[in-house]
């Protein structure tokens, strides 16, 4: 199934056995982020480093994925101030080569309005960072009690989830 503005359904999934966990692998043209940038977790999996994981979210207009970030991470407009370029506007170039790739990976006998693009118009990045760091509180769930989740993944005090060691995978 296509998700809009993504490739993500041509490229290859794998799943680790026993753990509700899936990878894609994905040309870094998709992601526009530098592949050295990258940290490890405790059983050596390569991930992108936290700064250039969001500058590219920013850069590459997938909003849904920001907003997963933010919650859960818990940035804050302040951390994306110290350790973001948002003086900038979204890649327009960047954009209309997404769009044409989606629009190619249209099956055939399909319709290709039901693929959404990225939009190609330039949007200053801070904008786009204080709208969605904004609306943390906002996504919060009916279920969570807002006085124990500062957002709808992380709960108050729980620290950087980067540094739980207490996890058996990944």
């Amino acid at each position: 199934m296509a998700q809009p503005g993504s490739l993500i359904h041509t490229f290859p999934r794998f799943k680790i056995r026993g753990v509700y966990l899936y990878f894609h692998i994905v040309p870094a043209d998709d992601c526009l982020f530098n592949m050295y940038e990258v940290d490890h977790s405790p059983s050596g999996l390569p991930y992108p480093k936290l700064e250039s994981f969001a500058q590219s979210l920013l850069d590459t207009q997938r909003r849904v994925e920001l907003e997963d970030l933010i919650d859960g991470m818990d940035l804050t407009e302040e951390w994306g101030e110290e350790h973001l370029n948002l003086d900038k506007t979204t890649d327009v170039a960047y954009a209309k080569q997404k769009n044409e790739k989606v629009l190619a990976s249209v099956p055939p006998g399909e319709n290709p309005m039901t693929y959404s693009g990225v939009p190609a118009r330039p949007t200053p990045l801070r904008e786009i960072w204080q709208y969605h760091v904004r609306g943390k509180q906002r996504r919060i769930s009916l279920e969570l009690p807002v006085e124990y989740f500062a957002t709808r993944f992380h709960a108050y005090g729980r620290g950087d989830p980067r540094l739980d060691t207490t996890r058996t995978y990944v």
